[in-house]
Formats: C-alpha cells, structure tokens, sequence
C-alpha cells in the first residue's frame, strides 16, 4: 500500500482531468505524443522511458499511468545528431544529453507496440532503435519546464500549505528582520 493517491488509469479525461500542456509546447497534448525521459546514459547507449502524455491533478501535479513505461535504448551518437536536426527550441540542438531530459516526442504509429511486445526490458537495452524509427519531428525539448513540475511536486509533498492570512505574516515578518 502507498501513502500516495492512487495513479490515474487513463479515465481522467472523462473525470475531468486535463493533459498537461508545458507553456513553450505548441500544439499542446496530442493521442501519438509521449513524455519521453533520458533515464540513462551508459557508454554509447541511452536508456529513454517513454510514456503516454501525462495528465494533471486538482492539485497541479503530474500524473503518470502505472505500468505503462517503455523502456527503449537509443545510440547516444545517432541520437545526438537526430536531436541536433529535430530539437526545438533549434538553441538547445547541440545541448549535450543528461540524464533527466525529457521531451514531447510524436510517435510513428504501432512501433513502440512493436517494442512493448518484444523482449524484456534489459534486453531493449542491448538492442538501440534507430530514433527515426518511431521519433516523429520535431522534438521538444521541455526539461525545463519538466522539472520545474518536479520541484513543484516535491515542495508540496513536504511543505504544509499555507492559507493568505498565513503567508501574509510570514511576508511581514521577513520584512521586519531587514531593518
């Protein structure tokens, strides 16, 4: 048992829960994106999660549906250089890869199907897919915004909420220890 609210199951469309549009993705949520993170980077091989769109909560957290995670493997050249023709915004295309980025990928249709139903995962890391075979252009780079969600999160799960009166004080007294 988890101390965490349950996680979606794909009906929050139909509970009224929104997709997630990060401010600087055009277009915003689409049935074929997928939220795509560098999870890791071992000599010449990236390990990507790849998962469906997520959804926001009532309390503007990301919400991910469980068991739904891809774990593909790229080849961290072939990669590079897919991003450095397809990244948008085109200032990030010779940015390095890190472990933690994450873009808004628009998928060719039934590949990642075709990944999911093959080997395990420790074995899609022994076998890097061409980005081109499934990544459609362009590719979002929206690791900012993406952790920015993150801290958000992580804040919330650790600081008490405040109600005005509360942090009307606080501003008060933060002010009152400059003089």
């Amino acid at each position: 048992m988890s101390w965490l609210p349950p996680a979606g199951d794909g009906s929050e469309a139909a509970a009224g829960v929104d997709a997630w549009v990060p401010r600087d993705l055009a277009g915003g949520a689409s049935a074929d994106r997928r939220y795509v993170v560098v999870d890791e980077i071992l000599g010449s091989v990236v390990g990507l999660a790849v998962s469906p769109w997520p959804s926001v909560d009532a309390e503007g957290r990301l919400r991910f549906r469980t068991g739904d995670v891809l774990t593909v493997a790229a080849d961290r050249v072939e990669l590079q250089g897919f991003l450095g023709e397809h990244r948008l915004p085109a200032e990030l295309r010779e940015r390095p890869l890190r472990i933690g980025d994450v873009f808004a990928v628009s998928v060719r249709p039934g590949v990642l199907e075709k990944l999911a139903g093959g080997a395990a995962a420790h074995a899609r890391l022994e076998a890097p897919v061409a980005p081109a075979a499934w990544m459609l252009a362009p590719v979002h780079d929206i690791s900012a915004e993406a952790r920015e969600a993150t801290k958000v999160a992580f804040y919330a799960s650790v600081a008490p909420t405040m109600e005005p009166e509360e942090a009307a004080l606080l501003t008060a007294l933060e002010g009152a220890g400059e003089d």
